[in-house]
């Protein structure tokens, strides 16, 4: 599809060929076909044929509509995935109320958000005269020309590997819960051979065969942690908040003194919005239902679905951990320091794996899709032999990445807190902005936009200074602890080099 479009022309064979290929798979499969579409649509040079090629999209793509229903599900599946293993320690931070109050806040934003970028395809479709709005990045390029399209495109790029740093971590916990080995042996003797060889893959299509298992490893892992947190909540004891020792203590605010209260609730509203970082797809799905029209109440649909099942997990893990809840919750009842569960434990890390794996080629195939459309050197084409020790390489550079800052909840909190900020929350308000064709905003339309700014700005602000704020202070604890250790071991030795010399004097 790349060169065809370099080159001028469209590739009508390939379109129909590629919605051919939607139109067998499952609901589950059509999850991954979805972010399949939207990359296709950040490589192609949408300058040629742009238009033509959306109708031809559209007419292609007739037959294989996807309900209301499967829309909404589509959504769903892409959302709920391992951050929820994160979201009872976030809640931990920031406080009962506090927790609840910013993931009913990010489902709402997201909700608006999604809402204006449909919008924004209604306005474009009607002012170009064309059928559809194939992707994310062409809804970009028709509004802002290829400029914003770039940005865009840099901006997701930055997304999918930052999304890959924190899989690494996830995929790094669940194994150390299985196998009894040093974790730089877990990391780059059997993760990293794992995920060079999901590098290779050149078609998502290769992955809708394990989609539904990939569905039913998201109830596991949701199953997993709340069965044992409730469990945990009947075995250990509850008592006052802050006390030392292993009981479960609750509190309604943030855990930290109120001069931390902004950094702490931007963390956490980062760590929500990357749950719902699926906006980006919103212009392909709305091209692949029945009724484009329906999209804001499947938006709606989706995204209440998602804030109910978050807010459920999220308060039953808090209920079985506490105060003290783990950044981890699959690790916590595998090797718990008070009480274990052994067998939850490996169900949900097993969980957690066969949702990184399938999560992960989505992440990367986009990011090295666009670095092959860039020319066609040897390099630059798919599984030649420099290809592939390209994508093994990247592989590696992003395990060493993980390896130095294994602190998944700030690595999720930091890239939120950026780029899918940027994507989720500023570009909607743009494209809605400056879609042609829109009729003049209203009071309350603007008042809204404003509003949404003003969450996006926060986020973007606190979220990053939150974040970074607890990764600097994670990594000079381990700094100092690594120095105490190294400390212990040269006095134990020079003690004992002593003692073996006076023995040896007195002998």
């Amino acid at each position: 599809q790349v060169r065809s479009h370099r080159a001028g022309t469209v590739d009508v064979a390939g379109l129909f060929a590629l919605t051919s290929e939607l139109s067998e798979l499952s609901v589950a499969g059509k999850a991954l076909m979805t972010s399949y579409y939207s990359t296709a649509g950040m490589h192609a040079n949408l300058e040629t044929d742009l238009v033509s090629g959306s109708n031809v999209m559209a007419a292609s793509s007739a037959c294989s509509k996807m309900s209301f229903g499967e829309a909404a599900s589509t959504l769903v599946i892409n959302c709920v995935g391992a951050s929820i293993l994160v979201f009872p320690k976030v809640m931990a931070d920031c406080g009962f109320v506090s927790a609840i109050s910013l993931c009913i806040i990010s489902a709402a934003t997201s909700i608006q958000c999604g809402t204006l970028i449909s919008d924004a395809c209604t306005f474009v479709e009607q002012h170009f005269n064309v059928s559809v709005v194939p992707s994310f990045e062409a809804l970009a390029f028709y509004i802002g020309g290829s400029k914003m399209r770039n940005v865009l495109i840099v901006t997701n790029n930055f997304v999918m590997v930052g999304s890959i740093v924190a899989y690494l971590q996830f995929v790094v916990d669940s194994f150390s819960n299985m196998i009894p080995l040093p974790e730089l042996v877990i990391r780059f003797g059997i993760v990293w051979p794992l995920y060079a060889m999901l590098a290779m893959l050149t078609s998502l299509k290769q992955l809708a065969r394990v989609a539904n298992v990939g569905l039913l490893a998201v109830f596991l892992e949701c199953g997993s942690i709340i069965l044992g947190a409730i469990w945990r909540s009947f075995l250990i004891g509850a008592c006052s908040p802050h006390t030392a020792g292993g009981c479960r203590w609750y509190t309604l605010e943030p855990a930290v003194p109120q001069s931390g209260w902004l950094g702490v609730w931007g963390k956490s509203a980062a760590v929500f919005l990357f749950s719902c970082a699926v906006l980006g797809t919103v212009p392909t799905v709305r091209s692949q239902i029945e009724r484009p029209a329906d999209m804001p109440r499947i938006l709606r649909a989706a995204f209440s679905t998602i804030c109910v099942i978050n807010i459920i997990v999220m308060s039953l893990g808090y209920y079985g951990f506490g105060g003290s809840a783990p950044d981890n919750a699959a690790v916590e009842l595998s090797k718990g320091h008070s009480i274990r569960f052994p067998v939850i434990g490996v169900v949900c890390s097993i969980a957690v794996l066969i949702n990184m794996f399938i999560s992960t080629p989505l992440c990367s195939f986009c990011f090295i899709s666009v670095f092959e459309s860039t020319g066609s050197d040897a390099l630059r084409t798919p599984l030649t032999p420099l290809n592939i020790i390209f994508r093994a390489s990247f592989m590696l550079v992003l395990s060493f990445v993980s390896w130095q800052v294994p602190y998944v909840i700030e690595v999720i909190g930091l890239i939120s807190a950026v780029f899918v900020c940027c994507n989720n929350v500023f570009f909607p308000v743009v494209f809605i902005a400056r879609a042609p064709g829109r009729p003049p905003l209203g009071i309350t339309k603007q008042i809204s936009l404003c509003i949404t700014l003003l969450i996006g700005a926060y986020v973007l602000v606190f979220g990053f200074q939150g974040s970074l704020d607890t990764l600097m202070s994670k990594l000079a604890a381990d700094h100092d602890s690594d120095k105490a250790s190294a400390s212990h071991e040269m006095n134990s030795l020079s003690s004992f080099s002593i003692t073996s010399w006076l023995l040896e004097v007195v002998g």
